[in-house]
């Protein structure tokens, strides 16, 4: 039960991406077939991410206080660097190498590139977004799923149309659960110690509370922007959860070798 509960905390977590770029990007598209299936084509990969690992974690000649030692070390690690970055504002040397030579990281409620600004609400959201000045539902990486809301927007669009519906989605968050995300490189030695059932339900779990803030603007639209005023507690304790949890399982892991 405890793995579960780590990969619904690892989903649920709040950070810049997901309560960002996919929740604007699911309320500003017009294509909701697109999104649903952007939605189970990444759970669905993960899905079988998860059963792989699962399978190959009952072959593999490891101990299990030594995944647990791993998961521990890692839960710890992610919830460390996620408050540093996003809560105290440390910007790691990698990004800092970037980000000479341009100019000062601020969004001031203006969300200057992205297609949105116009409208209060959003412009609220992609205020804290601290993402450089560009909304992140604008960028490159959400291009094809956010043009029509972009056009709307009269933001900057190709010339030819990008394809739309259930199974271009589909495809495209297959890409993104095969790419595999911080969160999930997390879940992955609970992957290896869980056995495939419990690897499936952790996958699950996690594809559901990772997709929270889509499914809240299918089903309240501009309200669900509500939590960005709550994001800042919520995110601390989310991560304080993650350290408790991450505690857990190096006890856990001290009680196997002892």
């Amino acid at each position: 039960m405890n793995q579960i509960i780590a990969a619904f905390l690892l989903g649920l977590s709040f950070n810049n991406l997901w309560i960002c770029a996919i929740l604007v990007f699911t309320l500003q598209t017009t294509g909701t077939k697109t999104v649903i299936g952007y939605i189970i084509g990444r759970t669905v990969i993960i899905l079988v991410i998860s059963l792989v690992l699962g399978f190959l974690g009952t072959h593999l000649p490891v101990k299990p206080w030594f995944f647990n030692f791993i998961s521990g070390l890692l839960l710890i690690l992610f919830a460390v660097y996620m408050h540093a970055t996003i809560v105290a504002g440390w910007i790691p040397y990698w990004r800092r190498k970037t980000l000479q030579g341009s100019s000062p990281a601020s969004c001031h409620g203006d969300c200057s590139s992205c297609g949105i600004k116009e409208t209060a609400e959003y412009r609220n959201a992609c205020k804290d977004c601290n993402d450089s000045g560009e909304c992140l539902a604008g960028s490159a990486e959400f291009a094809d799923i956010t043009r029509n809301s972009r056009q709307k927007w009269n933001h900057d669009v190709q010339e030819n149309p990008s394809p739309e519906g259930f199974w271009f989605g589909f495809s495209v968050g297959a890409f993104r659960g095969g790419a595999v995300c911080a969160k999930l490189a997390v879940l992955l030695p609970l992957f290896l110690e869980s056995g495939v059932l419990k690897a499936g339900l952790m996958a699950i779990t996690f594809s559901i509370s990772s997709s929270i803030y889509p499914i809240a603007g299918f089903f309240i639209g501009k309200y669900a922007l509500g939590l960005m005023k709550y994001r800042k507690p919520l995110f601390i304790a989310g991560n304080i959860s993650l350290i408790f949890l991450g505690l857990f399982y190096l006890y856990r892991s001290i009680s196997h070798v002892l």
